[in-house]
Parts: C-alpha cells; structure tokens; sequence
C-alpha cells in the first residue's frame, strides 16, 4: 500500500524546490499533441502547483477551466480564450470566461 501523506510531502518538497517548466511544457505538450482539436480541460495553478499554462494555451483545440461557483458544489466548466480572469468565491479564479 502506497503511504499517500508520504507521497504528497514529497511532492510538495520538490514543488518547493523548484521544478524544470521547461521539461514539464515540453513533457505536457507531448501528452497532449495527439489530442488537437479536442477540447482540454485545464486548471490554473494556485500556489506551488506545477504550471501548465504554456501547454494550455499551445493546446490546438478549445480550453475549459473549471469555476468554483460556492462550497461544497460541484466545479462548473467554462470555455476559456486567454481573457483575464477574476477572483471568484472562496477566494479562487478563474471565474470571468464564457460558458458553454
């Protein structure tokens, strides 16, 4: 059984650290170039999570983010084209970007 405190201490040691982003848009990239044209789901990074930003707006195909609309509710997507976004409840983004 893996110890999975274990496993996200580690994780957010090496996010601490420092990371190589080059490596990670170039690794992200790969992953998703057989899928162009379909839509991604993506996230926006909050503090130290690993950016995929770069990748995201390469992406050949349309972008949805998730919106935290209140607690305790399930994530809605949005479709999103590189517009500024803008704080949402709880203090999270993105929340400004056209619904499907």
């Amino acid at each position: 059984m893996t110890d999975k405190p274990a496993l996200r201490a580690q994780a957010l040691a090496a996010r601490a650290a420092g990371g190589d982003a080059a490596a990670l848009d170039r690794h992200l990239r790969a992953a998703l170039a057989p899928h162009a044209g379909a839509a991604l789901a993506g996230y926006w990074p909050i503090r130290d999570e690993a950016d995929p930003r770069p990748a995201m707006r390469a992406h050949d195909g349309p972008l949805l983010l998730p919106v935290v609309t209140a607690r305790d509710h399930p994530l809605t997507f949005r479709l999103w084209r590189g517009e500024p976004l803008e704080p949402g409840p709880l203090g999270t983004a993105p929340v400004s970007y056209t619904r499907l």
